[in-house]
């Protein structure tokens, strides 16, 4: 039933994990790949249309909504700050490597689209990252089931096992991500708080 519902939707999970930041989607579709479950060509391809459309979606955000979508996020601008100072310095670095940073997925190329960076520019280096991810990545899954193959033997539980593994380590990854986030949000709101008491005591 599992491998039914893999076959069926794997490659939906795998175009949406991509969108949504996750290596882990794609490291397990290349596994599902290699276990037959799913084609390695269309996982890569899945793949590859939900980083690359993610990225022109969001540098399309921050073109024309960037300043509202910031603006109604106030904890994100020492980020952006030092992420406009970074592009100003190393505009091509980061188009390039933004892809392959945790944390910077979403707001890096919303960043981009609202500054100078042309569009021309923007399309052919994502389009190099994006192919140059989604290969080391997926078939970096397939390569680990090639692994776990050579060492464990033909076995369909452990096969399982592997592709559950996987996703337990994306879902610890993005959870402790998320607690690290939610604690700097909360330093910033507490440092915010504390400017803003200390604007408004009187002055003598």
């Amino acid at each position: 039933m599992i491998e039914s519902l893999i076959a069926t939707y794997g490659y939906l999970a795998v175009l949406l994990g991509t969108l949504a930041e996750g290596e882990t989607a794609l490291v397990g579709g290349g596994y599902a790949a290699h276990r037959g479950w799913l084609q390695l060509t269309p996982t890569l391809v899945a793949a590859f249309a939900g980083a690359f459309g993610g990225d022109q979606l969001f540098f399309y955000v921050g073109r024309r909504h960037g300043r509202q979508f910031f603006g109604k996020r106030p904890l994100w601008s020492p980020h952006v700050d030092r992420l406009n100072s970074l592009v100003e310095r190393h505009e091509t670095a980061v188009v390039i490597s933004f892809r392959f940073l945790y944390g910077l997925r979403f707001a890096t190329p919303i960043a981009l689209g609202m500054g100078t960076v042309a569009y021309p520019k923007y399309l052919a280096l994502t389009l190099a990252s994006g192919i140059v991810w989604t290969l080391l990545f997926g078939l970096g899954g397939y390569f680990l089931g090639e692994a776990m193959q050579r060492v464990l033997g033909d076995i369909e539980q452990v096969e399982l096992y592997g592709l559950f593994a996987i996703l337990l380590v994306g879902i610890v990854v993005l959870s402790v991500r998320a607690v690290r986030q939610r604690r700097q949000r909360q330093r910033q709101r507490q440092r915010l708080t504390s400017q803003q008491e200390v604007q408004q005591q009187p002055h003598d």
